[in-house]
């Protein structure tokens, strides 16, 4: 199992990805650093999560954006 996601940055610098469970811990983050503005694909392999609902967000510079992520087995 694989999500993808594509964030679209309007400047050059870095990009966190973090997914958190409901109880607020965080399971998985990345960062990325771009040096060009654009889109950007990235991809997190859940395979090893139980079933849940599971919150994705997205920071780049001062835009954070979350997101609801629900995986069924």
């Amino acid at each position: 199992m694989c999500c993808r996601g594509h964030p679209t940055t309007q400047q050059s610098g870095e990009v966190v990805l973090s997914i958190y469970n409901l109880l607020g811990q965080r399971m998985y983050e990345q960062t990325v650093v771009h040096k060009e503005p654009g889109r950007y694909s990235t991809s997190w392999d859940g395979s090893r999560y139980p079933s849940g609902i599971y919150l994705v967000r997205v920071k780049m510079g001062e835009m954070e954006e979350t997101k609801r992520l629900l995986i069924l087995k």
